[in-house]
């Protein structure tokens, strides 16, 4: 219960008012929403998904939009949260310097066909470390027309595309080991025809010496290379 008191006049006499309301419900309301906003915070916290938005309102480039970052936005760029208002400026100065040309182009593409975006772009941390990011964003629009904000989320998916470079990675040297099997399979095959050959020139009588010795070479290269050949199998 909230209560309130004050002093008046009844009756030519002092007397204290009193007004008591039931507050239950709307503190029930306030807790619930308390929660649902810690749940929401971990579950962006958890999905590494932060959201920004920027204000267009004023109009001017994009680079000097006011910017608003979620708790999470900030500490997926690693910068400490700032209580000062900042800009756009600060975003574009965080994407990798390769990255940022594009960044810039593609939001500026959909400010001016009024269109949403999907971009993944790398960004810089202070530290020097580096991480990728996908951003996903769409704009309002007031009755006439005009963009009012360009809202949007950012998740970090730096584990996902690392994982899915070394998966790449590991089926080019799948396929790469699978070409050199069957390049090697059918290579000891010439040898092995090579190697029978030389045997039955070997088995002549009337081979001449040279000749004899030409086989016995043929034979012995036959055998090193059927070697290497297994090798390359392993």
């Amino acid at each position: 219960v909230d209560v309130t008191w004050s002093i008046v006049k009844f009756q030519e006499r002092d007397a204290v008012l009193t007004i008591a309301h039931n507050v239950t419900e709307l503190r029930q309301t306030a807790e619930a929403l308390k929660k649902s906003e810690a749940s929401l915070a971990a579950a962006a916290r958890i999905a590494q998904l932060g959201s920004w938005e920027l204000d267009l309102a004023k109009g001017g480039n994009l680079v000097d939009a006011g910017l608003h970052w979620s708790k999470e936005t900030w500490r997926i760029f690693g910068i400490k949260p700032r209580p000062e208002p900042v800009t756009a400026e600060l975003f574009f100065q965080a994407a990798h310097v390769e990255d940022r040309k594009r960044v810039k182009s593609t939001m500026e593409e959909a400010l001016r066909k009024k269109e949403p975006f999907d971009l993944e772009h790398r960004i810089l941390l202070p530290d020097g470390d580096e991480r990728i990011v996908r951003e996903r964003a769409e704009l309002t629009l007031d009755e006439t027309g005009k963009p009012l904000q360009m809202r949007g989320i950012v998740m970090d998916v730096t584990a996902r595309k690392r994982l899915e470079e070394r998966l790449s990675q590991t089926q080019k040297m799948d396929a790469i080991g699978e070409l050199a099997g069957e390049l090697a399979h059918d290579f000891n095959n010439v040898l092995t025809v090579t190697h029978g050959h030389a045997l039955l020139l070997l088995g002549e009588k009337k081979l001449s010496k040279s000749g004899r010795e030409s086989a016995q070479q043929i034979a012995r290269s036959a055998e090193g290379a059927a070697g290497l050949t297994q090798s390359l199998l392993t």
